[in-house]
């Protein structure tokens, strides 16, 4: 679906076990482009190593479509590998991801792009509601608003899932290495003018969500370390309270030796307090530091983030003059 004289749009869609939904997808997408012509399109969906018929779907809807790229990932890296993957290899003037669920709608897509045609570089697509439970809700507010403070990065409480990105910004971006990282902070982090566009976010139609607690909390963890030197400071802080507070009930004591009133005999129950706080503070420490640790021997090694097993170009160059 290409036109020289037509701003391309890159669409990247990461898939991981998607087979059931992808004719769904398919049929919304080409809705979209049918109902705004003023834009060129290519779709490039990257199989993040899929177990079920995923591959084989995409392969034989390639040969349907001109417009669609197909990249497989030789195993489960996960999505945001599987974005940078599909980043690399977009030809777009603008660029944006989709998820392969519905859950965000294509038609949002267009209205991302009149705004970068405003002349914004970033466009980001901020949910007006949030329809999960509320101690969801209030989880995923508190996550967000802790990562904003520990990072000192503006980002919205309502949470980002859906940008659109100019070409200039995108090769900024992709031009480093994001091992361990959310592909959406590294653009936060890259501080271009932004603008936002609100929609609703829709439940999922097909399949089940492969974003577990577990991947969550991972996530945060990287996001924290690969964002903020502060959980280091904090520990730092706490090191230094606590020696504080053990040199101040050091010198009570003396002092009370000295005035002949004594020193307390303190019991097996409060020294096990004592100690329990402080090897689980010392451990807690330890850790925070060995995440930033591995990433740096992760860095080391240089293996890359993602390796691509297959890639099916387009049928046909969406834009021939460029």
């Amino acid at each position: 679906m290409g036109n020289p004289s037509l701003p391309l749009i890159s669409i990247v869609i990461p898939c991981f076990n998607e087979e059931p939904g992808l004719a769904a997808l398919f049929s919304s997408l080409e809705q979209a482009f049918a109902a705004r012509e003023d834009y060129a399109y290519e779709v490039i969906v990257v199989d993040d190593g899929s177990s079920d018929g995923t591959l084989a779907w995409l392969r034989q809807k390639r040969e349907q479509v001109d417009y669609l790229q197909v990249l497989s990932l030789s195993r489960n890296f996960g999505s945001h590998a599987a974005v940078q993957a599909g980043f690399r290899v977009a030809r777009g003037d603008a660029v944006t991801i989709l998820g392969a669920d519905l859950q965000d709608p294509p038609e949002l897509i267009t209205r991302l792009a009149d705004s970068w045609r405003e002349g914004n570089p970033m466009v980001w697509a901020l949910r007006k509601t949030r329809r999960d439970p509320l101690l969801k809700r209030l989880v995923s507010w508190f996550a967000h608003r802790l990562f904003a403070w520990l990072t000192a990065l503006e980002i919205p409480a309502e949470g980002v899932e859906l940008f659109l990105a100019d070409r200039r910004v995108v090769d900024a971006v992709t031009a480093a290495r994001w091992r361990n990282c959310s592909i959406l902070m590294a653009f936060f982090w890259a501080g271009f003018p932004s603008s936002t566009v609100h929609y609703e976010k829709v439940s999922r139609s097909q399949g089940r969500s492969k974003w577990t607690l577990r991947g969550k909390v991972r996530l945060f963890v990287d996001m924290t370390v690969g964002f903020s030197s502060r959980p280091m400071r904090l520990i730092s802080g706490l090191g230094l309270l606590c020696a504080l507070g053990g040199f101040a009930y050091a010198t009570l004591i003396v002092g009370r030796w000295a005035t002949g009133k004594g020193a307390p005999i303190e019991g097996w129950s409060s020294l096990m307090v004592v100690t329990l706080i402080m090897g689980g503070l010392i451990l807690v420490s330890l850790g925070v530091l060995g995440e930033y640790l591995y990433r740096n021997l992760e860095e080391s090694r240089e293996r890359p983030t993602y390796i691509v097993g297959e890639h099916l170009p387009a049928r046909r160059d969406p834009n021939p003059s460029a």
